[in-house]
């Protein structure tokens, strides 16, 4: 019968590795845990008790937005126009506005208008 020998503790995490495992993933906390083999949790009390961590999770943050924006710009310019009104409703204030005129007894027509309004 083999004696069952006790589990070593594993070394806490440096900042420095969870540092280069938040760049290497854009910041994103569960692949950094699921990496590392512990819970989402435990990184994240690591970077809420570390300015250095918090630091970079919000430049890391602010890089992913910058990223996205330009890929929805990219996408409105050529032609998607999806891309291009959520754009604008987010961006230029645009709004949607629903007209709708009751012609006769059976016709009703309603109308979208997209645009900046004041009103």
């Amino acid at each position: 019968m083999v004696d069952k020998l006790p589990l070593k503790k594993k070394k806490p995490l440096s900042i420095k590795q969870i540092e280069k495992e938040l760049r290497n993933y854009d910041g994103n906390m569960t692949a950094v845990a699921k990496h590392f083999g512990v819970t989402r949790q435990a990184i994240s009390k690591r970077v809420n008790n570390s300015e250095t961590l918090r630091n970079l999770t919000d430049e890391l943050k602010s890089v992913l937005i910058d990223k996205v924006s330009n890929a929805l710009i990219e996408n409105a310019l050529s032609g998607d126009t999806t891309a291009a009104i959520f754009f604008l409703k987010s961006q230029a204030g645009w709004t949607e506005k629903q007209v709708v005129e009751q012609k006769s007894d059976n016709i009703t027509r309603i109308i979208i208008e997209h645009g900046n309004y004041t009103d």
